[in-house]
């Protein structure tokens, strides 16, 4: 049954993705979140690129329309320059790279990462599949967090916490892609149509949230905590939302038993008692710093300031180390214009989300309540969770940056309709004279 599922999602990812290619999007991520490969690694073939054939289908569907792209608004394009911009200086340091092997290995995940992202916030234009796109990751997500919990309860202890779980890493990593997904839950506890879509997410955020707790991953718990911080700030403070808030602390609190409390509070250990685990992010993030400033303008190649690290490790005996923070591992990489340019694509478009998600009158659509409010908040705890383990190659956050950037550029189309259908029935400006352009502007 399980193979006549995934192969059967898989053949009609396929169909959809040249037929419909914002359906094919769906089923890109569903693939992406579920990880069939993993769950169901028994009845299928792990090792068959699913997700690669889906992507190529979504591109073919992507051509056959005429590469029609959705408008988007201005601080979303030069987000796009921004991080077209660093895959470009990406390949030029991979060229220069002290080892081309792992450089190459990286860009190859990186690219495709990208590109599936920006095809998001080209063909996703809609709020209906806005919504149908976060109700299938929040869904597989919720899933996967499902199975993690229930191994704990019947096994007594987490198999995950200090293993790999998936092919997205070990558990910080896992954790780190959890987090903007959480984003997601959260926020369509909020602004859920129905009371039982809004429970739905509420439960699965919950899930979510224990077992970010059971994977011990001390970055990603301070990460989930600024996000929560900052989902408190901007969320509006309605009577059902501080039920809710304080609902999900008395959770927090009860779910977080005395082994998930010692290893969180380890995180803030002084220099005399930290483990060695934490002694050592210092040392690497010392390295980061210096590798950075030998080698400023292209690095040392994607993914391989790795190599260099040891040097700086004095415990260190294996010949690669990696650096375990976000901005480190690119601007070690790929010099620091590339960094900027990176950073660039985030910042603009959750600074937009985050200054519109205070801006926006409480009669604002729920859709796009919901997209602005998941990357004000998921954005930074992100961010905060990758100074610890770094997620560039994590998809869960370029696809969390094209919620925000197709919730504002759709939001900001619709807001322009109105004002389209009235010039374009009188063809008059607003001195009564006939004008001809006003009658053929229109939204793209």
């Amino acid at each position: 049954m399980s193979a006549l599922f995934v192969y059967g999602m898989f053949l009609y990812g396929c169909v959809a993705g040249v037929a419909r290619p914002w359906i094919g999007l769906v089923m890109f991520y569903v693939f992406v979140v579920l990880e069939p490969t993993w769950n169901w690694r028994w009845a299928i073939d792990p090792y068959f690129p699913y997700q690669k054939y889906i992507g190529g289908a979504v591109l073919c569907g992507f051509a056959l329309t005429g590469f029609r792209r959705a408008s988007t608004i201005n601080s979303v394009k030069w987000g796009i320059v921004g991080i077209l911009g660093f895959l470009a200086l990406a390949y030029l340091s991979a060229f220069q790279s002290i080892n081309t092997e792992y450089s190459y290995q990286y860009m190859d995940f990186l690219w495709k990462i990208v590109l599936m992202a920006l095809l998001t916030i080209w063909v996703i234009d809609t709020p209906e599949k806005i919504m149908t796109l976060a109700w299938a990751v929040v869904l597989c997500s919720g899933y996967n967090a499902y199975q993690i919990n229930l191994q704990y309860f019947q096994d007594g202890f987490s198999a995950y916490a200090h293993s790999a779980w998936g092919v997205k890493g070990d558990n910080n990593l896992y954790s780190i892609f959890t987090l903007p997904v959480m984003a997601v839950s959260i926020s369509l506890s909020v602004y859920g149509k129905k009371l039982w879509n809004r429970g739905l997410a509420g439960f699965i955020f919950v899930l979510q949230m224990h077992m970010l707790m059971l994977l011990e991953s001390r970055g990603s718990m301070i990460g989930g905590l600024f996000l929560a911080c900052v989902f408190a700030y901007l969320v509006p403070k309605t009577p059902r939302v501080w039920m809710a808030m304080s609902g999900s602390v008395l959770v927090g609190i009860l779910l977080a038993g005395p082994s998930v409390v010692e290893e969180f509070s380890s995180a803030f250990e002084g220099s005399e008692t930290r483990d060695s685990s934490a002694s050592s992010r210092f040392e690497v993030w010392h390295a980061g710093i210096v590798i950075t400033a030998d080698h400023p303008l292209l690095g040392v190649g994607p993914n391989a300031g790795r190599f260099l690290v040891p040097a700086f490790v004095p415990s260190e005996t294996r010949d690669q180390k990696a650096l375990h923070n976000l901005f480190f591992e690119i601007s070690t990489g790929c010099g620091l214009p590339a960094t900027i340019c990176y950073f660039t694509f985030f910042g603009l478009v959750w600074w937009q989300n985050f200054r519109q998600c205070r801006l926006l009158k409480r009669n604002a659509p729920d859709w796009v309540s919901m997209t602005t409010l998941a990357v004000g908040c998921g954005i930074p705890g992100y961010m905060l969770a990758s100074m610890f383990s770094s997620g560039a190659l994590l998809e869960s956050s370029y696809l969390l940056i094209a919620f925000g950037a197709i919730g504002l550029s759709t939001y900001k189309r619709e807001q322009a309709q109105p004002v389209h259908a009235e010039t374009a029935s009188f063809g008059m400006n607003p001195s009564g004279i006939f004008d001809v352009s006003a009658s053929t502007v229109g939204v793209r």
